[in-house]
């Protein structure tokens, strides 16, 4: 009886009321949200599109991830889960509470999406040296995606080292790795994962060397090493499609040469993919490359050996003869874009001795100028008063 029960579902074809699935994929939990937000439906579990039977795992461990999975719709639904020969029934039944968000709704839009979904959070850690031995600092955000991506991105702006080119008056501040790379690969890692996969999460990892960025769930079927960057499957098209209208995606299948563009532009090694398992993007330091070849400004009391690779300051600022209230002037706007500088950082970025920069400092301490407070390796400074282009106020 069971048999013609299911021979009499399968004639009817899919409807707005049935769907056919050969497996439980990422878009089952969406097709019973969408049941449950309509009036009823029935999608069997091991039926192909075209209505032949296929077959599917019936035991209590997959009848068991059925019912897990259904277990992140809130609020919950009622359903009637039915074995009929080597198919599985699932039957949503017509909810009293409407309207029942999916898996994209919960990471965008709930106040805690880790009560829904708990392993959708990003872990991100900054380590001393090349490996994990040693954690200086570890951050665990589980908000919603698009603030998750914002607190990663200031994580990595606050760990990665800030160097400056200057022309004129004029500063540029420049990343260890290009802020669009990182932002790139932190968003790529949102819009991939694979949020079925719950024993892992997005881990975002700093070494002296390099960026670490790793989501689960490798990259989706179909592509292969050699098409990788080529062509694009979107895992969570929901996602992706909120990305986008969020202005956090231009346009889809670009993030890879985004990526590989912006570290190919600075100079930097290109980034390294490993596909399989899980995702990983590895995004190599601009100031590590840079001890590895020797360019290192070293602090000393000689005006002659104060080196301008490791800062890469412009020739107009190597070749800039400064008067007193000038450099008093650079020390100061320097202080003003990063009041944790120390004398040795602004020495280099400046182009003189430390002894020069210390001299210049007490004599805007001594003016009322600036003052420091706390210790010379953790303070910060304050600016007490500005001085003009001429040196007054």
């Amino acid at each position: 009886m069971l048999v013609n029960k299911l021979e009499d579902m399968i004639i009817t074809g899919e409807n707005y009321r049935m769907e056919f699935k050969e497996s439980v994929d990422k878009t089952f939990v969406e097709e019973a949200t969408a049941f449950a937000n309509a009036s009823e439906g029935t999608i069997l579990i091991g039926v192909r599109d075209n209505g032949t039977i296929k077959g599917t795992d019936t035991s209590n461990a997959a009848i068991s991830r059925i019912q897990d999975s259904l277990m992140q719709i809130k609020p919950h639904i009622d359903v009637d889960i039915e074995i009929i020969k080597n198919v599985v029934s699932v039957h949503v039944a017509e909810q009293d509470e409407k309207y029942y968000l999916n898996n994209s709704g919960i990471l965008f839009f709930a106040k805690k999406p880790t009560q829904f979904l708990s392993h959708a959070y990003v872990v991100c850690a900054l380590f001393k040296g090349l490996d994990k031995e040693i954690v200086l600092d570890r951050k665990e955000f589980t908000g919603d995606i698009l603030s998750n991506i914002e607190d990663t991105i200031i994580f990595l702006k606050k760990h990665l080292n800030l160097r400056y080119e200057i022309k004129s008056v004029r500063r540029k501040e420049i990343l260890d790795i290009p802020e669009v790379a990182l932002r790139e690969a932190v968003i790529n890692a949102h819009c991939h994962r694979d949020y079925f996969e719950k024993g892992a999460q997005i881990m975002v990892e700093i070494y002296d060397d390099r960026v670490v960025i790793t989501n689960p769930g490798g990259v989706p079927k179909g592509i292969d090493a050699n098409k990788f960057g080529k062509i694009s499957i979107t895992r969570n098209p929901n996602i992706a499609s909120l990305l986008q209208r969020a202005n956090y995606i231009e346009k889809m299948g670009t993030g890879i040469s985004r990526i590989t563009n912006a570290m190919q532009k600075v100079g930097l090694p290109l980034p390294s993919f490993e596909l399989e398992g899980f995702f990983m993007v590895t995004l190599m330091r601009d100031s590590y490359i840079k001890r590895q070849n020797g360019d290192i400004v070293k602090d000393t009391d000689d005006d002659t050996d104060v080196t301008n690779d490791v800062t890469n300051v412009t020739n107009d600022v190597t070749n800039h003869s400064f008067n007193n209230d000038d450099l008093e002037i650079w020390i100061l706007n320097m202080i003003k874009s990063n009041k944790h500088l120390s004398l040795s950082e602004i020495s280099k970025i400046v182009n003189v001795t430390k002894r020069t920069v210390q001299r210049k400092v007490n004599k805007l301490k001594e003016d009322g100028i600036i003052k420091r407070e706390g210790s010379s390796r953790s303070g910060s400074w304050v600016i007490i008063k500005n001085i003009g282009g001429n040196g007054h106020e």
